[in-house]
């Protein structure tokens, strides 16, 4: 992991070096491609329960284009659960440390990152595709901000769909902790490092 200045004019890139995806991989995480799709093009192979009325705008929103890691053993951020959005992206700041001592090395170009409501629903598709699962566990969720509203994303069920509901103001809800993931990071003056 790269240090928070050095983060500050850096940028998310779009594929993880050989070396960092090696490591990932090596210590169990599932790295997935964003495809910079919209939840309307999302929202035809999986479906959405949408707790609220939306806009022709809600579904043209879309996905980044980079690479996510998650580890399935590990989504959420310990100690994030019942805790305001604001608090919870605070605390990622932790997780840093322990994803450090997790990789075994500091010097990967990798960053920890609270994704946009698009990036979540397609990482929960393409964790469904890849493994058959709900990467979200039954009832316990993970939230993210989109333009004023604070989104909570749920578990993926097979006959019900990807549950999301939405509130201006937040909130703190024993079963809304933080999911961040890891994404490659370019530091500033640097190419984006492509694997062959």
């Amino acid at each position: 992991m790269l240090n928070e200045s050095e983060k500050v004019s850096g940028s998310i890139g779009k594929k993880f070096s050989s070396e960092a995806q090696r490591t990932l991989e090596q210590r169990g995480f599932l790295i997935y491609k964003f495809h910079k799709r919209t939840i309307g093009e999302m929202a035809k192979e999986i479906p959405l329960r949408l707790m609220f009325q939306t806009t022709e705008d809600f579904f043209r929103l879309a996905s980044s284009e980079t690479e996510a890691a998650i580890d399935p053993n590990q989504v959420y951020l310990p100690g994030s659960c019942n805790q305001d959005l604001d608090t919870q992206i605070k605390r990622v700041s932790d997780l840093r440390i322990w994803l450090r001592n997790r990789l075994g090395r500091s010097d990967l170009p990798v960053s920890l990152t609270v994704g946009t409501l698009p990036d979540y629903i397609e990482l929960v598709l393409e964790h469904q595709k890849h493994t058959g699962e709900s990467l979200f566990k039954p009832w316990v969720n993970t939230s993210t901000a989109q333009g004023e509203f604070i989104y909570i994303v749920g578990a993926f069920l097979p006959k019900m769909g990807l549950f999301i509901s939405r509130n201006l103001e937040g909130g703190r809800f024993p079963a809304v902790c933080l999911a961040p993931y890891i994404v490659p990071y370019i530091p500033p003056g640097v190419a984006n490092l492509s694997r062959n």
